[in-house]
C-alpha cells in the first residue's frame, strides 16, 4: 500500500523573515513530531507499571512520532528535508534542486525500498534511548 500526502501549500513571499522563512516552516512539522515523542516519552516514565497497555500504545506513539520526525528530514523532495537543505543551499547549487525537484519521488521510492530499514534502525536506537531501555 502505496500513499502520497499532499504538501502543505507555503507562499514564501508572505513570510516576514525572507532567508530563513521557508526553513522554519520546514522545521516546524518534525519537530513538531519530535516534540510530541519527548512528550509521550515523559508521560510514561511517570505511569505504574500496571498501566502496561497504556505504556505499549504510548511507546507505539513515540517510536511512530520519531520515525516520522527523521523520515520528513530525508533532503528528498517533497519531504520536509528538502526544504531545509533547499533554504541552506546558495544559488550556485541550483541544478542540484533542479535536479532533486525533477529525480525526487522516484529517489524517495527508491529510499522506501532499499533504505527504510536503515532509517528504522536508526528510530529504534533512539526510541530506547527516549523510553530508558537498555
Amino acid at each position: 500500500l502505496i500513499g502520497w500526502a499532499k504538501p502543505v501549500p507555503v507562499n514564501p513571499y508572505n513570510l516576514r523573515d525572507k532567508k530563513y522563512g521557508m526553513l522554519k516552516v520546514a522545521l516546524a512539522g518534525p519537530m513538531a513530531n519530535f516534540l510530541v515523542a519527548i512528550f509521550f516519552a515523559l508521560v510514561i516514565r511517570f505511569l505504574p507499571i500496571s498501566a502496561l497497555n497504556l505504556i505499549i500504545y504510548l511507546q507505539i506513539i513515540v517510536t511512530y512520532n520519531l520515525l516520522l520526525g527523521f523520515f520528513n528530514l530525508i533532503p528528498i523532495p517533497p519531504l520536509d528535508g528538502s526544504n531545509i537543505l533547499f533554504s541552506l543551499l546558495s544559488e550556485r547549487f541550483f541544478e542540484i534542486k533542479n535536479m532533486l525537484l525533477k529525480y525526487g519521488p522516484f529517489l524517495l521510492i527508491f529510499f522506501v525500498v532499499f533504505g527504510f530499514r536503515y532509517l528504522s534502525i536508526f528510530v529504534s536506537f533512539i526510541s530506547r534511548l527516549l523510553l530508558g531501555f537498555n
